[in-house]
């Protein structure tokens, strides 16, 4: 049914609210809510009605029918005082009283039909057809659409989706938008989510969303309440996007089939990329159809990378052949005489890009050279003209096209340009400093003459709703916005960036705020949103973008005039690029330690007191994670001192990492008296501790657990262990759970324990595939590795230790790779490979020198001694062993010593 009222029409067939056309975007229960009173227009209905038929299953406040009521007048151009379509009767409920016409489904006239122009393509559409028959069989199909501007890329994706528009599915379509600056993480996907929620399958994607991937619902604010968002907030993590993505896909396909469009991935962000690479990559069964479009110039590496693995297909779109323009121009021109002719023309001329023919066609048309009389299409200039006129590109016809305007169109597309390829007439008009009403005509006159424009919906504007246009190809954007001259651009873009300041107040388009002010050279606005950006970022686990985001603010800081205010703001920027510098190029960044020392530089210049003391841990982190343990020894203490007690949580971090630092430096008892510390400092305050500072904690117990079982306390260094597991699985955090079963994993590596070991190291491994934690999943395939060795199965022992050695050594983490050498130097014996053991030996002690500054050493000169020993070199192997017994006892370790004193045993030529 259709409920037509004023401008709108409410259209229960498609679940859509449109307005002179145009498709509103209204979340499904608000559509509930306005179906369910026009339904019932002819009575007055009560709240308890409302509540009892729309959320017929569940409890739901008052409050929440309240705000879907206003988002419901407001999506109609009603307020609470005018209540011209919905009216409250206080005490009792709500009417509907807007003047009502239905039907039963007559299709409402657009403003711009589509052309009739799509012709060929079948052999492509039929590929699309087979990847989505083996989807809907329950194997996940990745298919990639390539082709030039122009070429029908999105042409062929709305036909392919246009003959399956009744099917049974979940399709859900996101754009990437050309920023001209640094992209926002996940935003193609988070459109095609929104989308989706908007569509007749709302209600349901909102219950999954809400189940299965709570984080990707809080970056969707409008179809939360106040109270829910603080809920979910609980429960949701940047760090785990990528993991409920996948599990929200595999639920929704247990319903139906699953699409996913992805266009114009080739201005695609790099988490968005990384999102494909992971859905493609999974072996679980799910009806996924992933479709994804992008320009072969821009050939991209995932794409490249699936390929190569057989986990993807690309279907590249050739230009039209001359038999497919002649196709075409038969249905536009239907019963013209002069179509072979005419064919022939356009495909020497335009090379078959279809962008090209329909614009040259149109062109024609519209010039009154092509005509239609009483039902015939007629030729009114020679083919010698049409040769004449036809540009050299594409970009040439476009100029050409422009020049037909008059001068207020083109100031008007010049400046839309401006705002990107779609824009709302509020926005437009607000930069351009002119009345609504005269930009909505003229971009509607654009449209009805299917030149340039196309209508695109409405959005919230304010206190109201405005029309959206967009362009009808990326290509008008571009050759637009290069007309408009450098000194106009800088002016439009801050009167542009001004007026989204004061519609949208700041946060919500902050990635669109930060590139107008960027380009109006308004540094100080432009490093504000770009924090905006970067912060996001970074709670999305989006390291790349927040590193680019960071970056070009750092740029921008260096052309402000030097005072504490810009100090400020540069002690900002570097105290967040450093973290996510390492979280993508790794621990032994160089750039990274320069933010972090100029960043205490900063703090210490403005006595910023809580900056400099995180400042300092960040810095005393990345030297541990390097194997610089007596650095971080050193800034730890400095940080310590710095601190006080004044800060309980700064305490609990401290002590952690010292106890990290004295436990790899072979210091047991004072690792074990730090651990205490940060537990008891934990202790304190238990009830104000963030998840960050739980994690702390449970690496504590386990730091505690390895320096006691060393010191040959073994209940209790056990005790440690499963205190620490236990704290970590009472917790939501997954990092928390991998380090607890990794530190475990430890322990009963060198408890020589390997079923446990093995048990341990594959659970962290599953966890640090699904979360992308390489320093986890080194030291899981390590001890998987030496676990396989026991075993005999040398090969894969071999194969899993080396690749857990390159993983550390590749982000820089160096904190166990002596360790991790050593166990390949065991491993190799093992099998046989003496000659390589010495070297790996030889490689650990490269590592840590061969002073007593590594808890390992009295293993590794132990180790040195049994490989001497089976060459027959007894004398090198008695003087090993010495050093290896010095060690141990400096180091008050009875399991080092016993295995030393088993070790000389045979050197003596004893029996053990």
């Amino acid at each position: 049914m259709i409920y037509a009222f004023g401008p709108f029409e409410l259209d229960t067939r498609v679940f859509e609210l449109r307005h002179r056309g145009a498709v509103v975007a209204v979340e499904p229960q608000v559509f509930n809510v306005l179906a369910y009173l026009a339904e019932h227009r002819d009575r007055l209905v009560s709240k308890e009605e409302l509540l009892e038929k729309l959320w017929p299953d569940r409890f739901v406040a008052e409050t929440t029918l309240t705000s879907r009521l206003k988002a419901a007048r407001k999506a109609v151009g009603d307020d609470g005082k005018a209540q011209n379509v919905i009216r409250t009767v206080h005490g009792r409920g709500y009417r509907f009283v807007a003047e009502v016409r239905t039907s039963e489904g007559e299709e409402a006239a657009p403003i711009a039909a589509r052309p009739a122009g799509f012709v060929g393509r079948d052999r492509e559409l039929a590929r699309l057809q087979r990847a989505l028959a083996i989807a809907s069989g329950g194997q996940r199909q990745i298919v990639f659409v390539v082709g030039e501007a122009g070429a029908g890329k999105t042409t062929l994706v709305e036909a392919f989706l246009d003959r399956h528009c009744n099917a049974p599915m979940f399709v859900a379509r996101g754009k990437c938008v050309e920023h001209r600056g640094s992209g926002e993480p996940y935003m193609p996907i988070l459109d095609a989510l929104g989308r989706l929620c908007r569509g007749p399958h709302g209600t349901r994607t909102i219950d999954l969303l809400r189940r299965e991937a709570p984080s990707w619902l809080l970056q969707l604010p409008w179809l939360l309440s106040d109270e829910e968002a603080s809920l979910l907030a609980a429960r949701a993590s940047g760090d785990r996007m990528l993991r409920e993505l996948s599990m929200l896909i595999e639920r929704m396909s247990e319903e139906m089939t699953v699409v996913l469009l992805l266009e114009d991935l080739h201005w695609s962000d790099s988490a968005t990329l990384e999102a494909i690479d992971l859905l493609a990559r999974h072996s679980h069964p799910a009806r996924l159809l992933m479709l994804a479009t992008f320009r072969p110039a821009e050939r991209l590496a995932v794409a490249r990378e699936l390929r190569a693995r057989g986990q993807c297909e690309l279907i590249e779109l050739p230009l039209l052949a001359p038999d497919e323009i002649d196709a075409y121009l038969r249905q536009r021109l239907p019963g013209a005489a002069f179509v072979r002719e005419l064919a022939a023309l356009l495909h020497e001329r335009t090379s078959g890009n279809p962008l090209f023919v329909g614009n040259l066609v149109g062109s024609w048309i519209a010039r009154g050279w092509i005509r239609e009389r009483e039902g015939e299409w007629t030729l009114d200039a020679s083919f010698a003209t049409l040769e004449t006129d036809v540009p050299e590109s594409l970009q040439q016809l476009i100029e050409k096209r422009l020049a037909e305007l008059d001068a207020e169109d083109c100031r008007l597309l010049e400046t839309a340009s401006i705002l990107g390829r779609d824009f709302s007439i509020a926005f437009l008009a607000a930069t351009l400093g002119i009345d609504v009403d005269s930009v909505e005509h003229r971009c509607e006159s654009l449209a009805r003459s299917g030149r340039f424009l196309t209508p695109a919906g409405t959005e919230p504007w304010e206190d109201t709703l405005t029309s959206r246009f967009a362009f009808t190809h990326d290509l008008y954007v571009d050759v637009l916005y290069e007309r408009v001259s450098e000194g106009r651009r800088v002016r439009m873009h801050r009167q542009a960036g001004v007026a989204l300041e004061r519609a949208w107040h700041g946060r919500e388009r902050a990635t669109e705020l930060a590139l107008h002010f960027q380009r109006a050279r308004d540094d100080a606005r432009a490093i504000h949103y770009l924090g905006i950006n970067a912060d996001q970022a970074m709670q999305r686990s989006a390291y790349r973008e927040a590193v680019l985001h960071f970056t070009t603010a750092l740029e921008l800081v260096a052309r402000i005039a030097p005072s504490a205010e810009r100090d400020r703001t540069e002690l900002a920027i570097r105290s967040g690029l450093a973290p996510a510098l390492i979280g993508t190029r790794g621990w032994a960044d160089a750039f990274a330690e320069e933010n972090y020392q100029r960043g205490c530089e900063l703090a210490r210049a403005l006595d910023d007191r809580a900056a400099h003391s995180q400042l300092l841990y960040g810095l005393a982190a990345m030297h541990e994670y390097r194997g610089n343990y007596r650095v971080a020894e050193r800034l730890t203490r400095e940080r310590l001192a710095f601190d006080g007690d004044e800060e309980l949580a700064n305490a609990v971090e401290s002590h952690e990492l010292l106890a990290c630092s004295m436990m790899h430096q072979g210091r047991f008892p004072e690792c074990v008296q730090h651990g205490e510390r940060a537990v008891a400092a934990a202790e304190r305050k238990a009830d104000a501790l963030d998840l960050h500072t739980q994690h702390v904690v449970v690496r504590a117990h386990g730091w505690m657990s390895l320096a006691l079982v060393f010191l040959g306390r073994h209940d209790e260094a056990l005790a440690h262990s499963k205190m620490a597991v236990r704290l970590a699985e009472g917790q939501s955090d997954e990092l928390a759970r991998a380090s607890a079963f990794i530190q475990a994993a430890l322990l009963h590596f060198h408890r020589r324990e390997s079923d446990e070991c093995r048990r341990l190291s594959r659970a962290a491994e599953a966890i640090a595939l699904e979360r992308r934690l390489p320093f986890h999943l080194s030291c899981a395939r390590v001890l998987l590795g030496w676990s396989s060795s026991l075993d005999g199965a040398h090969h894969e022992a071999l194969q899993g230790v080396r690749e857990g050695i390159r993983m550390s050594l590749a982000i820089g983490a160096r904190l166990e790779v002596p360790l991790f050498l050593a166990i390949l130097s065991e491993c190799l014996g093992r099998a046989g490979e003496r000659k390589e053991a010495f070297d790996a030996l030889d490689e650990a002690f490269a590592h840590v020198g061969r002073g007593r500054s590594f808890f390992y050493v009295p293993e590794l000169y132990r180790m040195s001694a049994d490989l001497l020993l089976a060459r027959g070199d007894r004398d090198t192997a008695r003087a090993a062993l010495e050093e290896a017994l010095l060690t141990a006892r400096e180091q008050e370790s009875p399991l080092f010593a016993s295995r030393v004193a088993e070790s000389m045993w045979r050197v003596a030529d004893r029996p053990a």
